[in-house]
């Protein structure tokens, strides 16, 4: 039930938009340029890894979310989040620790922000698309200093 009040809030968010649109008299976009396409493509992807990963944005999942540490059977002691209490608290921890729900809202929430002010959106998606594209180059040097590594040596 609860689940269905959250898609119920996305297809609302998702009316309000298209009625501020008619209001402001601002036409949908026809064609979004390939450039934008991968800015909003990075910004989404490392602003839901900020939110739903990184110890920066706790804040945010603080009130749905705790902290329980965890060791596993090889003695390694891991910290995770989990979802806490019931009803629609829970349904939100879920969604705030979930990159791939997480990611929806956030990907509509900066198209519809690039669809309003695309000048100032531009700018956000830089800026996020840039660390976007600065962790993708780290986990590739991570992942070839590994291979480089794991070779036998001459």
């Amino acid at each position: 039930m609860l689940y269905g009040f959250f898609f119920l809030g996305y297809v609302c968010l998702w009316v309000l938009f298209l009625l501020l649109l008619q209001v402001l008299g601002l036409g949908w976009p026809h064609r979004i340029e390939g450039m934008d396409m991968l800015l909003l493509s990075l910004a989404t992807f490392r602003l839901t890894e900020v939110i739903t990963e990184e110890k920066v944005a706790r804040f945010i999942r603080a009130p749905f979310c705790e902290q329980v540490t965890t060791t596993k059977p090889d003695g390694t002691v891991v910290e995770e989040e989990v979802p806490i209490g019931k009803g629609f608290r829970r349904v939100a921890g879920e969604l705030v620790l979930c990159p791939w729900c997480a990611g929806i809202w956030i990907a509509t929430l900066l198209t519809f922000f690039w669809v309003l002010a695309p000048g100032m959106a531009r700018m956000v998606l830089i800026v996020f698309g840039a660390a976007a594209g600065g962790l993708l180059f780290q986990i590739f040097v991570k992942l070839m200093d590994r291979k480089r590594k794991s070779l036998p040596e001459d």
